[in-house]
């Protein structure tokens, strides 16, 4: 009976995108704020909450680039994303638990402990992430600031253009449970 338990406890807490999503950015420099977006491939979760196993996969098409300027979005996407090395996606096995408050309260959100894909150098993060979900599915919600380098991205050689800030990244899709044998 234990095992049976288990194994359904396994199998509630695998989830993945749900409808397509979107990658969301804010980049202050000196020409001005940039925003623009990049399509979510996939998402995986595994373990989002409580004591189970943590896995996480997210996996952005660097073709998808987009800022509202075609010159910089093709700029951007040749020159940074190099779409021809592969996706960019970030991949974890762990994840950092909330630090408990006096009052035995939990004190911020979760972070994702993971590593950045070989063409980005496999940078090293750690993003926080919320997520408020059940059995049959929920939402994953990341709102995370960074330089560009602690991502892996090196920072734009233009001579008119500095970055002037941490990149600003917002991230909500919703997640389906996946079935066992899916």
């Amino acid at each position: 009976m234990l095992a049976a338990l288990s194994n359904e406890a396994s199998a509630v807490t695998r989830y993945q995108m749900k409808d397509a999503g979107v990658l969301k950015f804010a980049l202050p420099t000196s020409a001005g704020l940039i925003e623009g977006s990049l399509k979510i491939k996939k998402v995986e979760l595994r373990g989002p909450d409580g004591w189970n196993p943590f896995k996480f996969r997210l996996v952005l098409d660097p073709k998808s680039f987009q800022s509202g300027d075609p010159l910089r979005d093709q700029y951007v996407v040749s020159q940074i994303l190099k779409p021809h090395l592969g996706d960019f996606y970030l991949y974890s096995l762990d994840r950092i638990a909330p630090k408990w408050g006096a009052d035995g309260q939990p004190v911020g959100d979760p972070r994702i402990k993971g590593f950045m894909d070989p063409v980005r150098k496999g940078a090293y993060v750690e993003i926080p992430y919320q997520w408020k979900g059940n059995h049959k599915g929920g939402v994953l919600r990341i709102n995370h600031e960074a330089n560009l380098t602690s991502l892996g991205i090196p920072k734009p050689g233009h001579p008119f253009v500095k970055i002037e800030g941490p990149i600003k990244i917002n991230v909500l899709v919703e997640l389906s449970r996946v079935k066992k044998g899916e």
